[in-house]
């Protein structure tokens, strides 16, 4: 690519990326700073190395001749090589290992339990919900507390019930009892190496993944049948399955808290709705 610096060029008021924090996080503000100057994508390119140092600054200088064609690309290369800096992303599954402590007042279990279910985008309020109830020490205040979105679906010719819909989960997660209770030999699972990561930091533990065949709405006239990857997780819960945005999303469903209900789609188009178990 080719392409001359702009004139009085000065350096990037930026900390220089090393290789050791969030690469998605260094080019937002590499290019928050740079298209002040200017937007031309082969400048990007001749720029962005003088933003890197250390290990970043030699994975660039190590790149083949001719292997970048545009920003875009270099942008993509960068932020796969430092992928493993990335933040451990948060889901509603790190709000398992919360409970409030015997002595520990609701204002400041509130507090707690506040901040983690900050961290976690696009949580569902029944989610954050079933999550308190189940953290709280017994008493008025969790006794008041309702349930989230539970329903039955069909699997491996069982009708699951306590199934949980949790669009802020960017995972369908199937819980170890109940894997074993579908009677699914171990050894179909498939290794699942992505994290799932606790609000602590630690890793949920997992099992591995299976596609399995779901059934929705399988009492009525009409059903919809989907295969959903489910994740199989070791986790203390009263619920058998977490359905989140992968299969809600494949479902098409539009899911409301306020009514305790989602709809979504048949194979003929009509519309199915299903209720709250």
């Amino acid at each position: 690519m080719q392409s001359s610096l702009l004139d009085h060029w000065k350096s990037l008021p930026l900390d220089k990326y090393d290789g050791t924090t969030d690469p998605d996080g260094h080019v937002d503000i590499f290019l928050t700073q740079v298209i002040l100057n200017t937007t031309d994508d082969a400048a990007l390119s001749r720029i962005f190395p003088t933003s890197l140092k250390g290990r970043a600054l030699s994975w660039f200088t190590w790149l083949p001749a001719n292997s970048i064609d545009s920003f875009n690309t270099l942008a993509s290369q960068f932020t796969i090589q430092f992928a493993t800096s990335r933040p451990h992303q948060m889901t509603s599954l790190s709000l398992v290992s919360i409970r409030q402590e015997k002595k520990e007042s609701l204002r400041t279990f509130m507090s707690r339990f506040n901040k983690a279910a900050l961290e976690i985008r696009d949580l569902n309020p029944a989610v954050a919900l079933h999550h308190l109830t189940t953290a709280l020490k017994p008493g008025p205040f969790a006794n008041s507390i309702y349930d989230p979105m539970v329903i039955s679906v069909e699997i491996h010719n069982c009708i699951v019930r306590k199934t949980l819909v949790d669009q802020g989960s960017s995972a369908d997660i199937l819980y170890w009892n109940t894997f074993k209770q579908l009677g699914i030999p171990e050894a179909k699972l498939v290794p699942y190496n992505e994290p799932l990561v606790g609000f602590s930091g630690e890793r949920v533990q997992t099992k591995g993944y299976i596609k399995l065949s779901t059934r929705f709405c399988f009492d009525g006239a009409e059903a919809r049948d989907i295969p959903v990857k489910y994740v199989v997780v070791h986790a203390n819960t009263s619920y058998n399955i977490l359905l989140g945005r992968p299969s809600l999303n494949k479902l098409g469903a539009i899911v409301s808290t306020p009514h305790l209900a989602m709809k979504f789609p048949s194979e003929s188009s009509r519309i199915i709705t299903v209720h709250d178990d």
